[in-house]
């Protein structure tokens, strides 16, 4: 959802010059938000000039390949289509945090679609960032601050499942130990992700179905979509598919606006 905001707070951003009215001036303005992205194409659906003017618009198309919205991570695919948009242009002009939740007269709602490759999760997973969080991860685990993650991996199943893989090193007084975890994902009325069916083993051993439901349970919880509700945003996950090699996603999200 953080990547859904930036993108959506970057496409609000395009409107703050109020005397834009072309597709590629909104790309232009839109592409100085993100770090980089292979295609990017934007199709306004624009409303009469004087509703342009008041922060009116019709409808926004975002069509993107090789979105990279951090250093970490790319996303394949990003496609969003929005119901008419109107904002309060002073106030978006403003900036701040938060400005462009603050700009909007009424809630923001699209359509969004998203696929992400393995390769570019196990690229993400090798950068310098991530790999410190894992890092910190392992040790807090195993209580140790000398375990070295090595070789981390993620493999995209069928059927919505994920296995992922690597190796500690515990220093030369004991031998490195494998991890391996593989679970499925389930969607529970579009407003909740619940991971199920967890196998993982440590080195040769299996860790138990009770630790694992306990682990998941805690996870579960974290991965409830209304916790967004907070901070206005309502989201459906209409899709979650994993095939070999892709991770596809769609769904619905409305941003209300905040004063």
């Amino acid at each position: 959802m953080e990547v859904l905001t930036i993108v959506l707070s970057g496409l609000l951003g395009i409107l703050a010059p109020i005397g834009f009215v072309g597709d590629t001036i909104a790309a232009k303005n839109l592409n100085k938000r993100i770090e980089n992205a292979e295609v990017l194409a934007v199709r306004i659906d624009n409303a009469p000039s004087y509703q342009l003017i008041q922060g009116k618009v019709n409808k926004v198309r975002i069509a993107t390949r090789k979105l990279e919205i951090i250093p970490e991570l790319i996303i394949d695919t990003f496609e969003l289509e929005t119901d008419a948009i109107d904002l309060d242009l002073k106030t978006l002009q403003q900036g701040g945090e938060n400005s462009f939740n603050r700009a909007l007269r009424k809630p923001l709602q699209g359509g969004v679609r998203l696929v992400i490759t393995e390769a570019d999760l196990n690229r993400a997973l090798k950068s310098p960032r991530v790999n410190e969080r894992l890092q910190k991860a392992v040790n807090q685990a195993f209580n140790a601050t000398n375990y070295e993650l090595l070789n981390p991996e993620i493999k995209l199943l069928d059927n919505n499942r994920i296995a992922a893989s690597a190796t500690i090193d515990r220093g030369e007084e004991s031998k490195p130990l494998d991890i391996m975890f593989e679970l499925g994902i389930n969607i529970l009325e579009g407003r909740k992700l619940e991971l199920v069916e967890i196998e993982a083993s440590i080195g040769k051993r299996k860790l138990p179905k009770r630790f694992l439901a306990s682990f998941a349970k805690g996870i579960n919880k974290r991965l409830d979509l209304r916790r967004l509700e907070d901070r206005g945003i309502t989201a459906v996950l209409l899709q979650l598919e994993t095939e070999k090699e892709k991770l596809n996603m769609a769904g619905l999200i409305a941003i209300e606006g905040s004063k």
